[in-house]
C-alpha cells in the first residue's frame, strides 16, 4: 500500500520501480513484475538493478534475445566488470553456443589482461562449465606473465586438487611460498593453510600440522587454520 502511494504520486526514482518488481516477484506474478521492470528501465534506462532484474525474468521465461541484450547493455554501462560477462558466457553456454561464450570471455581478457578477478572469473567460469583445459591455460598465462602472483597460483592447485592432481597441487603451493618468506604476509597464509588442507587429504599428517603451527603462530585467531588442524 506505501509503495502504490509513492507509485501513483507519480516518482519515478528508480529504488521504487526495483520495490515495486520485487514485490511482484514474491508475488508470483511475472506478468506485473515485467509491467514495472518495463516502465522502471523506460524512466532510468541506465539503472543496472533493473536492467539484471529485467535479464533474470528472460533468463526464466527462456528469453534468451532479451537476456543478451539486457546484459551487452549492462556491460556497456560498466565494462570493468567482469561477472556481467561471464553471466552472458552463462546466457550462451545455456544455448548451446559455447563459441559465442568463448568469444565473450575472451574479449573480457583482452580489455583487462592485467586483472587478477577477470582472469580469475574467466577460469572459474571454465572449471564451472568442467572445461579443466581451457580454465587451466587461463590462470598458466596469468603465472607466465605474472609469476609472483599468489592468486593465480592458489586458484590452479584448487583446480589440481579438485581433479585429483594432488602432487601437482602440493607443488604448486610450493612454489607460491619461495614467493615471499614473510610469514605474517596474508597470502603467505593463506597459502600454507591450501597447502596443509591438501598434506591432510594426503595424510602427510605432521607435515600439515607443522604449517597450520606456524599460521596459528603469526595469525592466532585463523578459523581456517584452527579447522584443518582439529581434522589433523
Amino acid at each position: 500500500k506505501l509503495l502504490m502511494e509513492v507509485y501513483e504520486s507519480g516518482n519515478t526514482s528508480s529504488d521504487l520501480f526495483v520495490m515495486l518488481s520485487s514485490m511482484a516477484r514474491l508475488k508470483q506474478d511475472n506478468a506485473l513484475m515485467r509491467r514495472y521492470l518495463e516502465e522502471g528501465i523506460a524512466k532510468n534506462p541506465d539503472h543496472i538493478p533493473l536492467l539484471l532484474s529485467m535479464a533474470q525474468l528472460d533468463a526464466n521465461e527462456k528469453q534468451f534475445d532479451n537476456v543478451e541484450t539486457g546484459l551487452r547493455k549492462v556491460i556497456d554501462l560498466q565494462p570493468e566488470k567482469i561477472v556481467y560477462r561471464i553471466n552472458l558466457a552463462k546466457t550462451y553456454l545455456a544455448q548451446g553456443k559455447k563459441d559465442e561464450a568463448e568469444e565473450t570471455l575472451a574479449s573480457a581478457l583482452k580489455a583487462n589482461p592485467e586483472d587478477e578477478n577477470t582472469r580469475i572469473g574467466v577460469a572459474g567460469f571454465w572449471l564451472a562449465a568442467k572445461d579443466v583445459q581451457k580454465a587451466e591455460e587461463v590462470i598458466s598465462e596469468g603465472i607466465e606473465n605474472h609469476p609472483d602472483t599468489f592468486a593465480y597460483r592458489l586458484f590452479l592447485a584448487e583446480l589440481y586438487a579438485k581433479t585429483k592432481r594432488l602432487d601437482e597441487s602440493e607443488n604448486t603451493l610450493r612454489q607460491a611460498l619461495e614467493i615471499n618468506p614473510d610469514p605474517a604476509n596474508p597470502d603467505v597464509i593463506k597459502t600454507k593453510v591450501a597447502l596443509a588442507k591438501v598434506l591432510l587429504i594426503r595424510a602427510k599428517i605432521s607435515e600439515g600440522e607443522k604449517l597450520t603451527d606456524e599460521v596459528l603462530e603469526n595469525d592466532p585467531k585463523n578459523i581456517d587454520a584452527h579447522f584443518v588442524k582439529g581434522k589433523l
